[in-house]
């Protein structure tokens, strides 16, 4: 697919396995040209250098992280967080992995960007996900802008939102066929950020009946559109950005 990055995430579990199995899956990463990149939840002194360690093992340089494990924030916690964050500068530096906090569904994008300007430091900035603070009913772009100064990677994905019965539900969609404005985000991104690194992320939700054979095939379909829609734009958008410099 020429996929150059993973993100290994919290959801799979793979803090828990043995040394030894996260070096073959490293070793898998390694022999098919695959950089890997580590996803957290849960900010804490011991948390970051357990996941450090496992940055080590798959020579990761980058470490997602989101900070409040779904707990609200408060002037308390924001000091909490600065902290940890400024006292993990030097252990970055020298082991050479930045951190990026992720726009989740704890801190707003404004407590986050308050952080990050308070630690202030090139190791440690911002994922920019593109859906996760419509939880804030903040609109993408807004919270692009937020975060855009210390950007240092992008989670892309696609919604769908439609009228139920007493509520609006959202789900997830291939990439280019939902209701985000994929495109433009690219474009404002990229005319910042030419080198940006996106992960796709999918998020679209298993139809029911369907067997694990059917559910696999299903995916494979909807990762190959995503990405082929994705891989047009930022084509195009990277050649518009070049062509205005």
């Amino acid at each position: 697919m020429g996929l150059k990055r993973v993100q290994l995430c919290e959801n799979l579990g793979f803090a828990d396995e043995s040394i030894e199995v996260l070096k073959k899956w490293a070793q898998v990463a390694a022999m098919r040209s695959i950089e890997v990149e580590i996803g957290m939840n849960g900010l804490s002194l011991e948390n970051v250098l357990r996941h450090l360690r496992i940055c080590e093992v798959f020579d990761a340089g980058f470490l997602r992280v989101v900070l409040g494990q779904g707990q609200s924030a408060g002037d308390g916690r924001l000091n909490h967080f600065i902290r940890i964050l400024s006292d993990l500068a030097p252990v970055l530096e020298t082991a050479g992995v930045k951190i990026g906090v992720e726009n989740h569904f704890d801190l707003t994008t404004r407590e986050i960007a308050a952080i990050l300007d308070k630690v202030n430091h090139p190791m440690i900035g911002a994922v920019f996900d593109s859906t996760n603070a419509i939880g804030f009913i903040e609109k993408p772009a807004d919270t692009l802008a937020l975060l855009s100064p210390r950007l240092l990677s992008v989670h892309l994905k696609d919604y769908r939102i439609y009228k139920a019965e007493a509520s609006y539900v959202m789900t997830g969609s291939v990439i280019g066929e939902g209701r985000q404005d994929v495109r433009a985000l690219v474009r404002i991104i990229m005319a910042s950020h030419p080198d940006m690194n996106f992960i796709l992320e999918m998020t679209v939700k298993r139809r029911e009946g369907l067997s694990v054979e059917e559910a696999i095939e299903e995916e494979k379909r909807q990762i190959s559109v995503s990405l082929d829609n994705l891989n047009h734009i930022l084509v195009t958008e990277g050649n518009a950005c070049s062509n205005s410099r």
